[in-house]
C-alpha cells in the first residue's frame, strides 16, 4: 500500500519544482488561494459534486484504452 501513495508525490514533485521556477509568485500564491478552501469543506459538500456513487457511470464515459487498464472497485 505504501507504492502507491508514494506515485502522487512523483507525479506532482516535477510539476510543482517547474511551477516554482517559472510561475510568477503571484500566480502560485492564487492558486494555493484557490485550492486550499477544498481541504476545509465538509465531505458531504464533496460527495454532492461527485457525478455518481457507481462505478458503472465512469466506466460508461472512460474512452476504451482507459477502461482497460483502470479496474473500479
Amino acid at each position: 500500500m505504501a507504492a502507491y501513495n508514494a506515485v502522487p508525490v512523483l507525479v506532482i514533485g516535477p510539476l510543482v519544482g517547474y511551477c516554482y521556477r517559472y510561475v510568477e509568485r503571484l500566480g502560485l500564491w492564487a492558486f494555493v488561494a484557490a485550492g486550499l478552501p477544498a481541504y476545509a469543506w465538509p465531505a458531504v459538500w464533496l460527495r454532492r459534486l461527485q457525478l455518481s456513487g457507481r462505478a458503472a457511470v465512469y466506466r460508461r464515459l472512460s474512452s476504451g484504452v482507459s477502461s482497460r487498464t483502470v479496474t473500479f472497485r
